[in-house]
């Protein structure tokens, strides 16, 4: 008995020592476990806070993208806005002149457009030699206004108007008056055959605005 006794003695020894390193190999390898999870767990919040971080600036810069975009937006409509008015007040007043400075304009502007037509006709003759550019200064011209204008000012426009291209073209066109009314609020129309110059005021002013838009956004907002 007592030599089975130390066997078993020495068996349950063995046994508990084994244990013994079972439970710290075991405990070594869950510590271990545990601090590669930590690891895993603080790196993944650590990403997680950087996409976070970076999701927010995303968001931030596209919302200020959007909110200058929008400001931009409501600037240049606003700019729009103060240039139509001022082109519409500028109508206006060139519409409300006294009759005989708003007679002579449309007749100033019916004249320079009969002459710069005529001297592009005759250019086109001599330079071709083709006289069938004759029909067009034989056939004349035709001034068209308002229904208002050409009740009020026809007449004067048209005589002031036979006078201004008469001392500026040696062998001046016929010039006449139009029975229909032109579909422009105040202005000239010129037609020669099929073909028509718009100098309504409209029309002149917004052939102007390259030049004068910065110069009237300077004034308004310096």
């Amino acid at each position: 008995m007592n030599n089975l006794d130390k066997i078993l003695g020495k068996i349950d020894e063995n046994t508990r020592c084994r244990i013994d390193e079972l439970q710290k190999e075991t405990e070594a390898r869950v510590d271990a476990m545990k601090k590669e999870t930590d690891r895993i767990i603080a790196e993944a919040d650590k990403k997680a806070l950087l996409q976070t971080e970076k999701e927010e600036a995303a968001i931030a810069s596209r919302t200020a993208a959007a909110v200058a975009m929008k400001s931009r937006e409501v600037i240049l409509a606003e700019k729009a806005r103060l240039l139509a008015e001022v082109y519409r007040r500028a109508e206006a007043e060139i519409l409300a002149l006294p009759a005989e400075t708003y007679t002579e304009l449309l007749a100033g502007l019916a004249a320079n457009a009969v002459a710069e037509r005529v001297n592009t006709v005759l250019f086109l003759r001599d330079e071709y030699k083709d006289e069938a550019f004759d029909g067009e200064l034989e056939g004349g011209y035709t001034l068209l206004l308002s229904a208002d204008d050409r009740k009020k000012y026809g007449d004067a426009v048209l005589a002031s108007a036979v006078r201004q291209v008469a001392a500026v073209i040696k062998e001046p066109p016929v010039l006449r008056l139009a029975e229909e009314d032109a579909g422009i609020a105040g202005g000239v129309v010129v037609r020669y055959g099929d073909t028509e110059t718009t100098c309504s005021i409209s029309v002149i002013l917004a052939g102007l605005r390259d030049e004068l838009d910065p110069v009237i956004m300077k004034t308004l907002l310096p």
